[in-house]
C-alpha cells in the first residue's frame, strides 16, 4: 500500500545536465526511508533534453519527477515545485549543489521537532577553485536565509504566497521570501545538515551580470527597509540612495580592500581583483538607473495554479 512522502526536494535547474545527474546521485542516497520523500526536478525553460537524466533515476523510490516550464527565474520554478508536492516539508536544493547522505534527514527532523519554524536551513559549504576574491561561491555557516540548501514548512509558505516571481532572476529571491516567513515563524540553523557549493571563476562578465541584481536589492530595501538579514542593517529612510550607495561604494570599497591584502601574496592576480573591483564601481554606475527609477511591484499570490509533471 503506497503512501504520500512526507517531504518534497525541489531541485530547480535550467541545462546543467552534468551538475543535475551528480545532484541527483546524493539526494537518491539519502539515508532515510526512500518512501519518505519524493524529488522534483523543475526544469526552467532548459535547452537541452534533461529527460534522459531524470529516466536514469526512474522509477524510484524515491520518486523522481520532472515539471517543466518555459524560462520565468528559480523563484517560479521552485513555485512549481511546491504546487506539485504533496508534502507537509519542502526541501530546496540547487542543482549544482550536492549533499551528505543525511542532509534530508536531518533538515526534517529538525523541522518536526521545532513546530515554531517556518524553515531550517543547512549548511552550504563552498568547494573546488581557491578561497579568493577571483572565485565565488554561496556559502552559509550562521544562517542567511538563501534557499540553495533549506527545508520549508508547506503550509507557511502557502500562507505567504510562495516566492515572488517578480524576482526572475538568481538573486534576494530567496532572501525576499525569507523575510516574509521571519514574520509568522522562526528560521532554524541545522549545520550538521551539510551541502556542498561549487566555487566559481569570477570574470568581468560575472559583475556585468550581477549589476542588474540591484534593482531587486533595491526592491527588498522599499519593501521592508532591510539589506540583509532582517535585525542587521535596518533601513528607516531612503531606501533607494541606500541601495546606490551600497553599489558605489560599500561593495566596491570592500572588494578593493580585500584585493590589496590577497595582492600581498600574489601581485599579479591581486591586480586583477583591483581591476574587479573598479569595474564593479563602473557595473554600479550603470545600474543606478534601475535602482532609483524602477517600479516596485506589488506581491501576489504564487501557490494557486496546477502544474503538470513528465
Amino acid at each position: 500500500m503506497s503512501t504520500k512522502p512526507s517531504i518534497s526536494v525541489i531541485v530547480p535547474t535550467r541545462n546543467r545536465g552534468g551538475l543535475l545527474r551528480t545532484c541527483l546521485l546524493s539526494l537518491t542516497a539519502q539515508d532515510i526511508d526512500p518512501h519518505k520523500y519524493e524529488i522534483l526536478v523543475c526544469d526552467d525553460g532548459s535547452t537541452e533534453d534533461i529527460s534522459p537524466i531524470i529516466k536514469e533515476f526512474q522509477p524510484g523510490p524515491p520518486s523522481v519527477k520532472l515539471l517543466r516550464q518555459s524560462a520565468k527565474g528559480p523563484a517560479a520554478a521552485r513555485n512549481m515545485g511546491l504546487r506539485a508536492g504533496c508534502a507537509s516539508i519542502f526541501v530546496c536544493l540547487d542543482s549544482d549543489m550536492t549533499c551528505e547522505k543525511d542532509f534530508v534527514r536531518l533538515l526534517a527532523e529538525a523541522m518536526e521537532s521545532n513546530l515554531a519554524w517556518a524553515a531550517a536551513e543547512g549548511r552550504v559549504v563552498p568547494t573546488g577553485g581557491q578561497s579568493s576574491p577571483l572565485w565565488d561561491a554561496p556559502a552559509n555557516h550562521e544562517g542567511t536565509m538563501i534557499s540553495a540548501a533549506t527545508a520549508y514548512r508547506g503550509t507557511a509558505l502557502r500562507r505567504v504566497g510562495g516566492f515572488d516571481e517578480t524576482f526572475p532572476l538568481p538573486a534576494n529571491e530567496d532572501f525576499e521570501v525569507g523575510i516574509r516567513l521571519s514574520a509568522i515563524g522562526t528560521f532554524g540553523y541545522v549545520p550538521e545538515a551539510v551541502a556542498y557549493h561549487p566555487r566559481r571563476r569570477v570574470t568581468f562578465a560575472t559583475f556585468w551580470k550581477w549589476r542588474s541584481f540591484w534593482r531587486f536589492t533595491s526592491i527588498i530595501a522599499m519593501r521592508y527597509g532591510v539589506f540583509g538579514v532582517p535585525n542587521r542593517g535596518k533601513i528607516t529612510h531612503h531606501p533607494r540612495l541606500r541601495t546606490a550607495l551600497a553599489a558605489l561604494v560599500t561593495l566596491p570599497t570592500g572588494r578593493l580592500i580585500r584585493a590589496g591584502r590577497y595582492g600581498v601574496h600574489n601581485p599579479r592576480m591581486g591586480l586583477l581583483a583591483v581591476s574587479h573591483a573598479i569595474f564593479e564601481f563602473v557595473c554600479g554606475l550603470c545600474a543606478l538607473p534601475e535602482i532609483m527609477l524602477s517600479p516596485c511591484p506589488e506581491r501576489e499570490n504564487y501557490l494557486s495554479n496546477e502544474v503538470k509533471s513528465g
